[in-house]
């Protein structure tokens, strides 16, 4: 399959994708610095020219191993498919050259493996990156049908597609398994070493590299056909996204609605409709799906007809017959069990779950059902006087969905005395970065500075760029972007926020990361203002950065987040949402926009008591948890319609049942996140870990002291022990 494909992207390299210039000797270079591929260059010399004028290329050929950051702005769509095709036949290069030699030393396999990563991060994972934070339609025209010239002509390829065979050459080569195989047994490795290899291979064995050539071939379809399903899934929510515009005409239309929103509604309004003659206070507004205009409109609408509209429109998304996942459901589910029983697994749960810490369906479940069966009771009661507090002013009966946040917050506002849109005032984005960014100076022993440098290429003018000092070396040792706003083709289906390698350390090269948030944009001269959920999710990706960009580990393959478990992976960041709230961090990261006085100790203290209803919201975690695990343990041989299960679990975890047309799963895609368990799981762990923060004290000693540990053990070992291991090292070193 490999040297077919290979033959394909040949013919593309040969043929060439418009116009390559002539005269580099680029590929020479490359060659000089990976004698690996000399032979490979000198039977194809036309591939020496391909990055002359390709961005995506050019660190890729002019530094192979000594990586620069991408130039951004120079990259086009055009650009492209040169640069899958010649990072193809780099791949099938150093695969076969590692195939065909005698060695089968640690050094000479992970030399050649590790080399992948590095291209891979330079290429295609860049690529993937540009399509969340800049997907126009000529990036998503090109990515759907990228060019492939042959000698009958062009065919059309999916950018996932290619990857997917690329990537197999890789984890389903047999040589490669075997050789891993002997290093397994192999007594002078280190214990990081040895890591090293029980991941690749525990990834090859999962890519099918022990089954027959037919089971390997039925695996590679439903791998395609698996990708072609996810591709129509997420172009169904985006859709179905883009077709929801709700416009709001009248004073009672817009009434509850807070100033802030309606200046951002309007902005949007005059945006899509292409309109100056709208305003914030004589509209009309646009209401969209956002993730923050859909939680301000859900809390402060005093309409309860809209609130219902809008609240449908989410959880009905692609159950619409124009945008419908339903026999994608199900047809993913399908595949994905018969996948599973091909690797020697019982259902596609268990498959997933092996490279977890809790490592089994059932492990899983048990969890999840202890912490239901101890909230099952606070979640009825806060319901309940929910119900009573809305009945008592002015709504009649029970409580609709669409009418919990809404009833939460005026009961929130006048038990504690706390707007979120007062509180937002206190939370200008500058403000809270730096606070932030002095946090973790003083528990990391790090200094964090802007880097305004002309060579600094951004893929948009909100994107700052920061680097990371060592404070005992006053050494350069991470970097990362920061892209906070939310903008049109911009986001990803599953997260309103995430991380994203740019760089994994190695032992040349500084980590660099993507830290990338929604937040509403500024509006007029105003800073952007951060709801506090808003700053927990800032401190909780920033963790995630910190985890990758202070890795010590020098295999990228475990360096940072790489090689974590995945149920392991949430806690670091889960535990940096504990911070906002210390009388030793609110004033660095609170001031009000126009006093500039940080948030009253008395606030502080209201939200510390501000449990309301938490009991709820984690009920619809677990329901949430619990629906896609089990999804995912379904006999297809008797086939039960996901959407019915859906409903049935609910009536078991949720204290109200959902409504009929409920379809939550592909309006938030947990039918791809069979272990979202892994919140809550970490939710624990960080509370445990944030008890022993307690311990050492919450003064900036004692957050140094905790830092440093933390910093030691699970941030610089990365990927490079089993977490259960680090996890274990970190807590008798606290204790």
């Amino acid at each position: 399959m490999r040297f077919l494909f290979g033959f394909v992207l040949l013919c593309l390299a040969s043929a060439g994708h418009g116009k390559i210039p002539s005269g580099s000797g680029a590929l020479s270079r490359l060659a000089a610095n990976n004698p690996l591929l000399t032979s490979f260059i000198q039977k194809n010399p036309a591939l020496a020219n391909l990055a002359a004028n390709n961005p995506l290329l050019t660190p890729l050929i002019l530094q192979p191993y000594v990586r620069v950051l991408p130039r951004f702005s120079d990259i086009k769509p055009e650009h492209i498919p040169q640069a899958i095709i010649h990072y193809g036949n780099i791949v099938d290069a150093e695969i076969t050259a590692l195939e065909k030699t005698t060695k089968d030393d640690f050094a000479t396999v992970f030399t050649t493996l590790e080399r992948l990563n590095v291209y891979r991060d330079q290429v295609p994972s860049l690529i993937e990156h540009l399509q969340t934070v800049d997907n126009h339609e000529e990036l998503r025209a090109m990515v759907a049908r990228i060019p492939i010239q042959h000698q009958g002509g062009t065919s059309h390829y999916r950018l996932s597609q290619l990857l997917t065979h690329i990537d197999s050459w890789i984890f389903q080569s047999k040589p490669l398994y075997e050789k891993l195989q002997k290093l397994q047994n192999d007594s002078t490795l280190s214990a990081t070493e040895k890591r090293l290899v029980d991941l690749y291979l525990r990834g090859m064995s999962h890519s099918g590299v022990a089954l027959t050539a037919a089971e390997q071939t039925r695996l590679a379809t439903i791998d395609t056909e698996l990708v072609t399903l996810r591709k129509r899934f997420d172009a169904n929510i985006n859709d179905a996204r883009e077709a929801f515009k709700l416009v709001l005409k009248t004073a009672d239309d817009i009434a509850g609605l807070p100033e802030n929103f309606l200046q951002t509604a309007a902005q949007r309004y005059r945006e899509n409709f292409l309109e100056t003659e709208t305003s914030a206070e004589q509209g009309p507004w646009l209401v969209t799906l956002e993730p923050t205009a859909y939680t301000t409109f859900m809390r402060y609408s005093d309409r309860r007809d809209l609130r219902k509209k809008v609240y449908l429109a989410h959880s009905t998304l692609t159950g619409q017959p124009s945008f419908d996942n339903r026999q994608i459901i199900q047809h993913i589910l399908k595949l994905r069990s018969e996948y599973a029983r091909l690797l020697g697994y019982p259902n596609f749960a268990e498959f997933i779950l092996k490279n977890n810490v809790l490592d089994n369906v059932q492990s899983v479940d048990t969890a999840l059902r202890k912490i239901h069966a101890a909230t099952a009771e606070q979640t009825k009661r806060g319901l309940h006087e929910l119900t009573a507090y809305a009945n008592a002013n002015g709504q009649r009966g029970e409580l609709a969905y669409w009418d919990v946040s809404y009833w939460s917050h005026r009961l929130s506002e006048e038990k504690f005395a706390i707007d979120d849109e007062e509180l937002r005032a206190y939370f200008p984005l500058p403000k809270v970065l730096t606070g932030m960014f002095q946090l973790a100076e003083k528990m990391f022993a790090i200094d964090i500075r802007p880097n305004n440098g002309q060579e600094i290429q951004k893929w948009h003018a909100d994107v700052s760029f920061y680097d990371i000092f060592d404070q005992a070396s006053g050494k350069r040792i991470a970097a990362f972007y920061l892209d906070p706003y939310s903008r049109k083709n911009k986001g990803r289906i599953d997260a309103d926020a995430w991380v994203r390698s740019c760089v994994r350390r190695d032992a040349t090269t500084i980590p660099v990361s993507c830290l990338i948030t929604n937040f509403s944009p500024p509006v007029g001269d105003q800073h952007a203002q951060l709801f506090l959920n808003g700053v927990r999710t800032l401190f909780h990706e920033f963790g995630h950065a910190l985890h990758h960009l202070l890795t010590e580990t020098n295999y990228p393959a475990i360096s940072g987040t790489s090689g974590v478990e995945r149920d392991a992976v949430e806690f670091p960041s889960q535990l940096m949402e504990h911070f906002p709230y210390l009388d030793n961090v609110l004033p660095t990261i609170s001031a009000h926009v126009d006093s500039g006085e940080p948030l009253p100790p008395e606030k502080l203290a209201k939200l510390r008591a501000k449990k309301y209803l938490a009991a709820f919201g984690r009920s619809h975690e677990l329901f949430h948890s619990l629906l896609n695990l089990h999804l995912h343990t379904l006999d297809p041989a008797q086939p039960q319609e996901p959407i019915t299960y859906m409903h049935e679990l609910a009536r078991e975890i949720l204290p109200r049942p959902l409504p009929d047309d409920y379809f939550l799963p592909p309006s938030s895609l947990n039918i791809q996140r069979v272990d979202s368990y892994r919140y809550i799981w970490a939710s624990a762990l960080s509370a445990n870990l944030f008890a022993m923060f307690r311990e050492h004290g919450l003064d900036d000693a004692g957050l140094r002291s905790m830092g440093e540990k933390l910093r030691e053990t699970v941030f610089a070992v990365g990927g490079g022990k089993p977490a259960r291991d680090i996890l274990r090292k970190l807590r008798d070193e606290a204790l």
